[in-house]
């Protein structure tokens, strides 16, 4: 019984033939529709894109539609997948029991099927789709606690921060990388709270970070503890 090969062999041997070929993707457009060569492959039912070597292998199946499903899912959506009709393999890995493991499923293109949705209406969806996920990784993102992590670099007025350590009472140590001087900050001073606007809003101009971080910014040594009176606070040395 002959081993069959893995997966990733099938699709770089799969390429290279039709790279010595001239046949593909890369190579040879579709001229009656040069705009669909450039449509990554994806699932029309779950609205979503294949990706990594899903997504080569698919697309170098040169169909001229990017659409792929199972033919459980082509059930759903009430396709019709003609008797003798042939699927094609794609890879995936799915964790069982605690281990990332490899699966297999069989798809079919929507060329093949009958009774599909215009693909112009399944375009308009996944684009929905992506809006819609992309609405909800910034909802999640701002609704995330912001805060300071230990090991990362954060610029801010022209000097990059390294937050070295975060200490208890809402203090963290960070360090001047321009200059080596290290020193300690509370979460409420004004300097925490401009490299915090930093982080999460890198794209704001540094005229804006500066209106928006006119509090006094606190410096203490690494061994002082951080409890002086505000009027005895000083400005971060430059």
């Amino acid at each position: 019984m002959t081993k069959e090969k893995p997966f990733h062999e099938m699709v770089a041997d799969k390429l290279l033939a039709q790279l010595e070929a001239g046949t593909a993707m890369f190579q040879k457009l579709n001229p009656d529709q040069p705009i669909i060569a450039f449509i990554k492959p994806f699932n029309p039912h779950t609205n979503r894109e294949y990706n990594g070597n899903n997504a080569l292998w698919l697309a170098m199946q040169q169909y001229n539609d990017p659409r792929w499903l199972t033919m459980r899912q082509a059930n759903i959506i009430e396709a019709k997948v003609p008797k003798g009709s042939k699927a094609t393999l794609i890879s995936f890995m799915k964790e069982v029991d605690g281990v990332s493991t490899p699966q297999k499923a069989w798809v079919f293109n929507a060329q093949q099927l009958s009774n599909m949705p215009s693909l112009a209406e399944s375009l308009e969806r996944l684009q929905e789709h992506k809006a819609a996920l992309a609405q909800q990784k910034e909802a999640d993102i701002e609704a995330a606690p912001q805060v300071l992590v230990a090991g990362e670099e954060v610029g801010y007025n022209n000097t990059t921060y390294k937050i070295v350590d975060v200490l208890k009472r809402g203090q963290v140590k960070i360090e001047d990388l321009a200059t080596g001087e290290k020193t300690k900050i509370s979460v409420e001073d004004g300097l925490y709270k401009s490299l915090l606007q930093a982080k999460y809003q890198p794209n704001l101009s540094l005229g804006q970070q500066n209106a928006q971080g006119q509090e006094d910014h606190v410096a203490v040594g690494p061994d002082q503890d951080n409890t002086q009176d505000q009027s005895q606070r000083t400005g971060l040395r430059r």
